[in-house]
């Protein structure tokens, strides 16, 4: 499952982008957000949809997964470095690193 938090043509862009660099995988492809119309917050989806891993580059996101006891890769950025520490929190540069991480 994908999840993630995109409007305007952002929308119709992930599916295609996911299919071109993608093709063997099979997926659901969730948007969050208000400008999608669902509400639920991508911890709010995971839980309910019993996931129990994330892949995250938005602190705030990776926290609140986090704590709701979803084991979480945050890609350290900028702007959550530093912040956002949690035990279910493992923190990556590289997407060559997020498979370690999630074992």
């Amino acid at each position: 499952t994908f999840i993630t938090h995109r409007y305007g043509e952002a929308v119709e862009i992930t599916p295609i982008w996911i299919a071109k660099n993608l093709p063997e995988i099979n997926y659901d492809l969730v948007f969050a957000g208000r400008y999608n119309g669902n509400m639920q917050t991508k911890a709010e989806i995971c839980v309910s949809r019993d996931l129990c891993r994330m892949i995250e580059d938005c602190g705030e996101n990776a926290l609140e997964c986090a704590e709701s006891g979803i084991s979480t890769v945050l890609f350290n950025k900028p702007w959550n470095e530093g912040r956002f520490e949690h035990t279910n929190i493992k923190r990556v540069f590289l997407w060559e690193e997020v498979l370690r991480a999630l074992e």
